[in-house]
């Protein structure tokens, strides 16, 4: 067949104007072919595109990381976010009235568990009853 191979190992050489220092290198505008400095050596960064994760579960990086992964069309609004827990609000679809999405930190990255388009902790806490009762019971209709 065609004789072209998907993947073929190659060493590319790289120059630039300036050092590259600890700046991320991203081929072909393509962010799941990134790399980073790592040692002698490079490293490919992990499939959130993020090099060297920050260790505030809090951190844009991460809720950002989070937000994406929901299929929101915007960035949100973040309600809560602590260690183990995340609430924001995202407008999934343009058509759509906002509604407000639960994580919980599992496995190195967010995971949701619950949305839900009202007020409190009603909805939350049904899916799942460890989550804290102070990131939720003041909160407003998702907005």
């Amino acid at each position: 067949a065609g004789g072209c191979q998907d993947k073929v190992p190659a060493e590319l050489r790289l120059t630039t104007s300036e050092p590259v220092a600890d700046r991320t290198v991203i081929l072909n505008a393509d962010t799941g072919n990134a790399w980073h400095k790592l040692g002698a050596g490079w490293g490919h960064c992990d499939r959130q595109g993020t090099c060297a994760p920050p260790a505030d579960h809090c951190d844009p990086a991460w809720i950002g990381a989070a937000v994406s992964a929901a299929g929101a069309e915007s960035a949100g609004t973040t309600r809560a976010c602590d260690p183990a827990w995340l609430v924001v609000d995202l407008l999934v679809k343009q058509t759509e009235a906002p509604s407000r999405t639960a994580f919980r930190w599992s496995d190195g990255g967010w995971t949701s568990f619950a949305q839900t388009k009202t007020a409190g902790c009603a909805d939350i806490r049904a899916a799942e009853p460890k989550f804290p009762v102070a990131l939720c019971k003041a909160l407003p209709a998702p907005a």
